[in-house]
């Protein structure tokens, strides 16, 4: 894993804002640290985490044998070896092992096609002096990060939001609209980016630049529609696709570890490591306090594997000793308790290992959501869908953005729209119920099943936007990477388009083919353990006293005029409110961090 900066600019001085952006990239790639300048006015660089050819043939950018093409990249391309093969046969040439120097050939060889021939996770940027042009592009659901900034002066990449600012050396103006999807969806939802003059490039997208043509996005990859009634769905196929998906993601030149949970997730995925014959380690997030401590079963299920498991103890009150930490690593707002326990358990693991491997995404793929059951829907034996919709849910179905509104208010949201207005006036005041579901909107499709359109909907907002944004961030901070084999394009196209089972629309049976699988191994522990979110639950109740109050009025947001000074009449201190003063005290806390951190390396570079 690694972080990546590229830069075309007539004004900026390219090698001296390219070696700050890679100060602040270092933890994501703490190996090998390389800048490179065409001098005249493109640049690119690069930190690597050296995982496959750990050699220094591996580092990049990496160039053609013309040096007329450059790279810098980030991620894993996990069918790496059958591409070489098809480019060596006809004719290239490689100088490394690494996975990612197939991305510069199979440019070569398919142009800005090469995107449909990767299965992996990855963010890169291509520059291309033949055509004096850009060629970026990020993986299909979004788990590595891209960053970019279009101006009259050029434009500008990263892995960071941070390291983006300090390239394109824009004054820090907060953009509204992302404040105001942060404060009612606890994210900022692609394409947008938490301060102006910035976007993400969403999931399964490519974008081209030059000064000539300017700017241009577009999708190569959208997830299935429709439901697939000829293909074979069953347990057998099921376990071949899983087997082939899971080894392919064993790939390392290092060490491996797990984020053991007492989930069905993490669990079947160690069950199939165990089942490889390849040696790892399980790594366990302990929630001291909690009864309903997942450390337990994890540990049984990291002894009938015969698998070491490192505990890692959580403790809520443990917040405010790494609130800096968290702080720097999160380069937009996440409101949410989960970076810490995320932020602990990457820590543990990048002591020994540099790779993990993480359940994430198995709700996703299998509907394993609570708020997946709004509604009473079964398929029938003939594979035919029957609504049988209770009364007070047709509704929903009826109206989009009543079933939209619905889906935000089940994931979660910190505060209202009618709030965000009056409390963050005038910076805000025209944000709506429309507004805050249009990241939602884009990817919801009527016509299909309600829990199919929630998965989907799921995928590319709270999945890549929230927990891929989770995972990333509080990982690299440690120098770790972690792949998520459940977001494997393959698995993702096989479950969206795979009939549903009565199974399948019945919470306390969601994941039939995970329980099936785990349940050959007797562990009905795993079986038996209620769902629980990887999050501190409660953590305001710790987090928030009356001098709390104090120090959202000293604090930037009321300071800086964001928030209105009369803010805690609306929201006293009482029980009912210490979720939302904690979100701003962490907001306030947040933005000054910030704000401090990105001007102190912005003023090195002028």
């Amino acid at each position: 894993m690694c972080g990546i900066a590229a830069i075309y600019s007539n004004k900026a001085n390219i090698p001296k804002v390219l070696s700050k952006a890679v100060e602040v990239l270092r933890s994501r790639g703490p190996d090998n640290q390389n800048i490179w300048s065409n001098g005249n006015g493109v640049g690119l660089a690069h930190t690597r985490l050296a995982i496959l050819d750990l050699s220094a043939t591996g580092n990049q950018p990496f160039a053609n044998e013309t040096k007329e093409i450059f790279l810098v990249s980030n991620g894993e391309i996990y069918n790496h070896k059958t591409l070489r093969k098809q480019l060596l046969s006809r004719g290239h040439k490689f100088l490394s092992q690494s996975d990612n120097e197939v991305i510069l050939h199979a440019y070569e060889q398919w142009g800005l096609d090469c995107v449909e021939h990767f299965i992996g996770m990855f963010s890169f940027v291509i520059w291309d002096n033949t055509k004096k042009e850009f060629f970026a592009a990020r993986d299909h659901i979004g788990i590595k990060p891209l960053y970019y900034s279009n101006s009259p002066d050029g434009i500008a990449f990263s892995s960071t939001l941070d390291s983006l600012m300090i390239l394109n050396q824009m004054p820090l103006k907060i953009k509204p609209l992302a404040l105001a999807y942060a404060l009612t969806l606890r994210y900022v939802p692609s394409p947008y980016a938490f301060w102006e003059n910035s976007n993400k490039l969403q999931p399964g997208h490519t974008l081209t630049y030059s000064k000539e043509k300017g700017l241009k996005i577009k999708p190569y990859w959208v997830a299935p529609i429709d439901t697939d009634y000829s293909a074979n769905y069953s347990y057998n196929n099921w376990l071949e696709l899983y087997n082939t998906v899971i080894k392919d993601h064993l790939m390392s030149d290092v060490p491996l570890s797990i984020f053991l949970s007492a989930g069905l997730d993490s669990t079947s995925i160690a069950i199939a490591i165990s089942e490889l014959g390849i040696k790892f380690s399980a790594i366990s997030g302990s929630i001291e306090e909690y009864e309903a401590n997942e450390f337990h079963t994890a540990k049984l299920t990291a002894e009938k594997l015969a698998c070491p498991c490192i505990k890692v103890p959580i403790h809520s009150n443990a917040f405010n000793s790494y609130e800096k930490q968290i702080l720097d690593a999160f380069d937009e707002p996440q409101i949410d308790s989960g970076p810490l326990p995320m932020y602990l358990v990457s820590q543990a693991a990048s002591k020994k290992f540099k790779v993990s491997i993480s359940g994430d995404g198995g709700d996703e793929c299998f509907g394993g959501y609570p708020w997946h059951r709004p509604f009473g829907i079964k398929e029938s034996k003939t594979n035919k869908i029957l609504k049988k919709l209770l009364p007070f849910s047709k509704k929903y179905l009826d109206n989009n953005n009543l079933f939209l509104q619905d889906y935000a208010n089940r994931t979660g949201t910190p505060f209202s729209v009618n709030e965000v207005n009056i409390l963050f006036s005038p910076i805000i005041s025209d944000f709506s119920e429309e507004k805050r579901v249009f990241p939602f909107k884009k990817h919801y499709i009527k016509k299909i099943h309600p829990l199919r359109a929630y998965q989907r909907i799921d995928l590319f907002t709270f999945c890549s936007d929230l927990c891929l944004f989770k995972v990333d961030r509080a990982s690299m901070a440690n120098s770790l990477e972690v792949r998520v084999p459940f977001l494997d394009k393959r698995i993702l196209e096989w479950s969206l388009s795979r009939p549903f089972t009565e199974e399948d629309v019945q919470l306390k049976n969601a994941k039939s083919l995970l329980r099936e699988y785990v349940k050959t191994y007797n562990l009905s522990n795993v079986l038996k353990q209620p769902k629980s979110g990887f999050s501190l639950k409660g953590l305001e109740m710790l987090s928030v006293s009356p001098n709390t109050v104090n120090e959202i009025n000293k604090g930037i947001l009321v300071k800086g005029g964001y928030l209105v000074k009369n803010w805690e009449k609306m929201l006293p201190y009482n029980n009912a409110n210490l979720r939302k003063i904690w979100v701003l005290k962490y907001l306030s806390d947040w933005l000054e961090n910030k704000i401090l951190q990105i001007e102190n390396y912005k003023s090195v570079t002028k």
